[in-house]
């Protein structure tokens, strides 16, 4: 047993390493006996001796099989065995550093620290360059270009036939990118260069010319850990180049039935078992949120720290991408009373793009605490290099301004990572932990504001969809209508914040404490420290009375859609629409002029909701009434997002439906169908035609 284990660990458990190293007499094999245990074993030369020449038949048979091997076939093997070899390796040695090794008390949180990337390792030949960020992507999108043209030339693809015959060859090549960006370019290469690899030590060629080897490296690729990525990775990589390279549909190889039932069968069957669910970034709170519009406003923050965040609020109010900034021209940004620009370049639009501009707009109501912020910031925007052709870029060492070079996803991340580090509450108490400004990442300002207009339950989901033009429609009344939806959204969501004294339930912000709670514990942050973290994230204000404007929102949604000056249209509208308006108009001035006498006079009936006091329960009408003009608007609580005592505060509960004469105007949200009649209305009107 001792022999036996001295063995194992020289690894001298193959037929061809006993056969050379154990000699041919008992002499030998005794002296490498005592070499290998160390002097422990003794006696051990005559049954090592018989072990070494068993073990020549084995060793003359498989140096005959590796004789017949294949080179191609030997380096496929070699490259399995390597890796094998390796995680095994990897494996023994984090479990013996894990059990030698303490645990620290708190294990740090993964990613870069929260610092600001003044310090730069990238050339500066297209600093200050207004044409800058374009030059970078084409130099970038070229140099990607050509080692696909490569790749495809190598493959002997029909579009390498092609340019042979023209007199332009190397562009015609270069056309094989599709119109595709550069970071696509680069993600389809690389992967297929990994496959590239395969092919060339198991046939010979670059590229596969039959099915059979095509399941050959998905049969290779079903034995890695991440084989669902790897073979989407491929499949995604060998569609790219067969489509480049002009191989008709037909004879595909990426559309061949076998291929595609072995890549879906791999896919299904590789991983736990278990369906994957779908990681979403958290969206930001709306403690940050404020705290973000007090930094813009603090004077003694750096420059570029209120700059940047800024452009934190202007990504939560227009829902933009970090990517979006590359398209975001600062000379197409015009600022007033709100803010409208346009982006020339995002994900889904662009010159090659079947949507070539996309506006973007924050309404003048699009504020928290501090409307002033939109104004403040972009003035201290316009003080930077205002010729660039991209947003962002990377600040000075100082913070006291920014360098005119772009900056990268890297940068970003760090910059607002040290941004939120730095926010602080109303009374200057930080408002996050050290480290936990790692939970957020760049697209949390993205998801913000469709997640908290989604909690409002009363706008359509086309709606939610325009905030982060997900499905907007290119069509000649997408830009009219588009400003009034984003506005009218952005407004209820900051009316409603501004008139409620707990924003973290009215807003529903318990899935953002569940997932912090549970990333703070996997980072080893202890029970009372993630309490302290969410009560610092969840704290209740005090609504003034000037923040409620009770049917405001209503009115907005009701008004036509935006022009493209900003003034609203009223858009087609029925015969029986516009009479109805009309009449409305009518009514409205007649209550405006008797305002004095009707303020002077109490309504009948009027409830004016006191603190905590109870709702209505759902189903009950009631009546909302202006505060100032005492103009009515009947509602069935439950049938639309405003709540009576929250959304307005004068009102009068009716447990069945009130006549016509109790009510100006019916919700339109509450009363799809038009506004009700009471029966005894109904009834009446019966019986008088009966007379008649």
């Amino acid at each position: 047993m001792v022999l036996r284990n001295a063995l194992r660990t020289w690894g001298l458990t193959d037929a061809i390493d006993l056969a050379g190293i154990v000699g041919d007499s008992v002499e030998e094999a005794e002296q490498l006996a005592l070499d290998v245990t160390d002097g422990s074993v003794v006696g051990a030369g005559p049954a090592l001796l018989k072990l070494g020449q068993l073990a020549r038949p084995l060793a003359t048979s498989a140096r005959n099989r590796l004789a017949r091997t294949s080179t191609p076939l030997a380096v496929v093997h070699a490259s399995v065995w390597l890796r094998g070899a390796k995680r095994a390796f990897e494996a023994t040695r984090f479990e013996e550093a894990a059990a030698a090794v303490a645990p620290p008390l708190r294990p740090l949180a993964k990613g870069a620290p929260a610092s600001w990337p003044s310090k730069l390792h990238r050339s500066l030949d297209l600093a200050g360059d207004p044409a800058g960020r374009r030059r970078a992507e084409d130099t970038e999108r070229t140099r990607w270009a050509t080692e696909l043209a490569s790749l495809v030339k190598e493959a002997v693809l029909p579009l390498a036939a092609l340019a042979a015959q023209g007199e332009r060859g190397e562009a015609a090549l270069l056309r094989a990118a599709q119109g595709r960006r550069a970071s696509t370019i680069r993600r389809r290469v690389r992967d297929w260069w990994k496959a590239r690899r395969f092919f060339l030590a198991s046939t010979g060629k670059a590229f596969p010319t039959n099915a059979a080897q095509v399941l050959d490296y998905i049969e290779a690729c079903a034995e890695d850990r991440a084989a669902r990525h790897a073979i989407e990775s491929f499949s995604a990589a060998l569609a790219f180049l067969e489509r480049g390279g002009g191989v008709p549909e037909s004879g595909a190889l990426h559309r061949h039935p076998l291929v595609v039932a072995a890549a879906a069968d791999v896919k299904a069957t590789s991983g736990p078992g278990l369906a994957r669910p779908r990681k979403k970034a958290p969206r930001l709170p709306l403690a940050l949120v404020a705290a973000a519009e007090r930094a813009v406003l603090a004077e003694e923050l750096p420059q570029f720290v209120r700059m940047y965040a800024w452009w934190r609020l202007l990504k939560v109010w227009c829902a933009l991408r970090w990517d979006d900034h590359r398209g975001l021209v600062p000379a197409s940004l015009v600022v007033g009373a709100g803010l409208r620009g346009t982006l020339s370049r995002t994900k889904t639009s662009g010159p090659d793009k079947q949507t070539e501009l996309l506006p973007i707009f924050v309404g003048t109501d699009a504020f928290l605490e501090d409307k002033a912020w939109l104004q403040v910031g972009w003035g201290l925007w316009q003080k930077v290099h205002p010729h660039r052709d991209f947003f962002v870029g990377v600040p000075c060492d100082d913070l006291q301004g920014m360098r005119p070079i772009e900056a990268r996803y890297a940068d970003g991340l760090g910059m607002g990572r040290a941004l939120l580090a730095r926010l602080v509450s109303a009374s200057g108490e930080r408002l996050l932990l050290p480290g936990v400004e790692r939970f957020w990442t760049e697209h949390s300002d993205r998801a913000t504001l469709p997640s908290l207009a989604t909690t409002l339950s009363s706008f359509p989901s086309d709606w939610i969809d325009t905030l982060g033009r997900w499905s907007a429609k290119v069509s000649s009344g997408y830009v009219r209508n588009l400003r009034h939806k984003v506005e009218t959204v952005q407004h209820a969501v900051a009316r409603a914040y501004r008139g409620c004294e707990n924003p973290a339930s009215r807003f529903g912000e318990g899935d953002v404490w569940e997932a912090l709670e549970l990333w703070m514990t996997a980072n080893g942050y202890t029970d009372d420290e993630v309490s302290t973290q969410i009560g610092l994230l969840a704290p209740k204000r005090v609504p003034s009375a000037a923040d409620f404007d009770p049917l405001c929102i209503m009115d907005e949604m009701e008004a036509g859609p935006a022009m493209a000056d900003g003034t609203l249209s009223e858009g087609p509208r029925s015969p029986t629409e516009l009479a109805s308006d009309v009449e409305r108009e009518n009514e409205a001035a007649e209550l405006e002029e008797g305002l004095a006498e009707m303020l002077d006079a109490p309504l009948s009936g009027m409830v004016v909701a006191a603190p905590g006091a109870p709702s209505p329960p759902i189903g009950a009408f009631v009546v909302a009434t202006r505060t100032r003009s005492k103009f009515r608007t009947l509602h069935r609580v439950g049938s639309c997002y405003r709540r009576p005592g929250l959304d307005f505060l004068e009102f009068s509960v009716h447990e069945e439906l009130p006549s016509a004469t109790a009510f100006d105007a019916a919700c339109r949200a509450c009363f799809r169908h038009g506004a009700p009649i009471a029966e005894q209305e109904e009834a009446s009107t019966g019986s008088s035609s009966d007379e008649a």
